[in-house]
């Protein structure tokens, strides 16, 4: 499907975003495209200007307002494939933090661990399931010791005057 262009909701006849994730300006007689900036977060945003003043807002936040029906008020976008710089129509859809965390799950590569934090191996014997999550046993006994000796220490009073 090709490029198409819509305005910018709130921003009409200053920026055009198109179905594809690009923002331009039409402030000056050609149209420009502006440079979209990647926050900390991983998602593209770019900013905007009204009344002399900046507004940085996500592309995906301006494709979705502009392509996107949401009938049912929903507050999140989401990126279907949960990569957050493809900014495509196609790709977005509004959502609840619920669908927000579903995608996620249902699109992060399933590896399983071979190693806890400690570096010890996850192998038969040196594991156990607690309430549905795999533990480590050997940390596990080093943390009782280490509980064992604080409450040992903190029960040794010096009663000298």
């Amino acid at each position: 499907m090709g490029e198409e262009w819509r305005p910018v909701v709130g921003h009409e006849g200053d920026y055009e975003v198109s179905s594809h994730g690009r923002v331009r300006s039409l402030k000056r007689s050609e149209s420009v495209i502006l440079r979209r900036l990647r926050r900390p977060n991983g998602y593209l945003a770019v900013s905007l200007y009204r009344n002399g003043r900046a507004r940085r807002i996500g592309v995906h936040r301006i494709v979705a307002e502009a392509f996107i029906p949401n009938p049912d008020d929903l507050p999140f976008v989401r990126h279907k494939n949960d990569v957050k710089y493809e900014n495509h129509a196609s790709n977005l859809a509004w959502g609840t933090g619920g669908d927000n965390a579903i995608d996620r799950e249902l699109n992060t590569p399933k590896v399983p661990r071979t190693h806890c934090k400690r570096n010890h191996p996850l192998i038969e014997g040196n594991t156990y399931i607690d309430r549905g999550t795999i533990v480590c046993a050997t940390c596990k006994k080093a943390q009782v010791a280490a509980s064992a000796a604080r409450k040992k220490e903190n029960r040794i009073v010096d009663h000298r005057p």
